[in-house]
């Protein structure tokens, strides 16, 4: 009888969670200002934390080193920020000038871009099954999406001088917390019951071994392989190197699709310049990505993540369906989070069985 009134009172407390969850919904109006506002307080805070925790093994490695952890730590901070100072200062001259010459540009590029799609259109008009009608939506979608996407860009180029003041607090409030990483790690602990602390610590080393193994190559693997899509296009001499090549980079961060969308924008501007041009690129591309896929990633990576490509693909595709391109960006380290709980679930499960027998 106990039992059973303990899954009642679970039962009820579970419905009256969900009840108070939809009434805190249906206020959203109400609160949602006041969160945006705690929302954009956090941002640096967050982006901060994403920092130190990149860097935090380098500093424990360099102290392991017979390095003092206050020079570890100025050494990896220095070297860390200063790069990133150097890029921003050498880059961004030339890929504000590209971006200006491609705003100009864009009406011409816009037109060639319209002629090829009309003959392509032309041509498809004789494929059978209603290919052509097929088509030519896909092309339509395609274009209003393009047209939204640079609207957006435009909106928020507004945000930009916030966004820079955001930016400059970010490596003090990194610096501090690299600092004392020793305390904001007890202080969480704390937190926690006596009883899971162990169990919390076991989860946290596991998830740090997959996932923050996986999220360090990545990162590095999209630093790799911007240089190289730079200095290959620059041999080719193709326009925009530098832009095209920080979206090879960055979209490279998307498992197994990430090339093909970093791929896009590269061979339609080789589309308006040249037939040997879109050659030169996709052979470009593809070199890089047999590189990428046989040689760095590989070594960089390893297997840390331990999940099935055919896992990888399915989060991805759910990733994509619920939020878009962060959904497909986020989808991967969701999933290793999820393997780590399910595993760590199941070994607390089949020791309370070993007890029990």
């Amino acid at each position: 009888m106990n039992m059973q009134l303990k899954w009642i009172y679970r039962l009820l407390l579970t419905l009256l969670i969900l009840v108070l969850c939809y009434f805190i919904y249906l206020l959203r109006y109400i609160w949602s200002g006041f969160f945006h506002i705690v929302w954009i307080g956090t941002i640096p805070f967050l982006i901060s934390g994403f920092i130190s925790y990149i860097l935090h093994p380098f500093i424990r490695k360099l102290s392991d080193w017979c390095l003092k952890s206050w020079l570890a730590l100025v050494i990896v901070y220095v070297i860390f920020f200063g790069a990133i100072g150097y890029a921003v200062y050498k880059g961004i001259p030339d890929f504000y000038d590209q971006m200006k010459d491609f705003a100009k540009q864009t009406p011409s590029l816009s037109e060639k871009y319209h002629n090829l799609l009309s003959k392509f259109d032309r041509q498809s008009r004789n494929l059978p099954f209603g290919i052509h009608k097929k088509l030519h939506h896909v092309i339509h979608q395609y274009e209003n999406s393009m047209g939204n996407h640079v609207d957006g860009l435009g909106k928020k180029f507004t945000y930009l001088p916030s966004f820079i003041l955001t930016l400059t607090t970010i490596p003090f409030i990194t610096y501090y917390m690299l600092h004392d990483h020793v305390k904001i790690k007890a202080f969480f602990i704390g937190l926690v019951p006596l009883k899971w602390k162990s169990r919390i610590r076991a989860f946290f080393i596991e998830l740090d071994f997959s996932l923050g193994s996986y999220i360090r190559g990545q990162l590095f693997v999209c630093l790799l392989i911007g240089v190289l899509s730079y200095i290959c296009f620059l041999f080719i001499d193709i326009k925009y190197p530098l832009l095209l090549s920080v979206i090879v980079g960055v979209t490279n961060i998307i498992p197994t699709f990430g090339p093909i969308f970093g791929a896009i924008p590269a061979l339609m501007i080789a589309f308006t310049i040249s037939k040997s041009m879109v050659v030169k690129v996709f052979i470009t591309i593809a070199v890089l990505q047999m590189v990428e896929g046989n040689l760095i990633s590989p070594i960089i990576m390893g297997k840390n993540l331990r999940l099935h490509p055919l896992f990888i693909m399915f989060a991805l595709i759910i990733g994509e369906e619920i939020a878009g391109i962060p959904g497909i960006i986020f989808s991967v380290p969701i999933l290793a989070i999820i393997r780590v709980i399910i595993t760590h679930v199941k070994f607390h499960f089949q020791q309370k069985k070993d007890k029990a027998i």
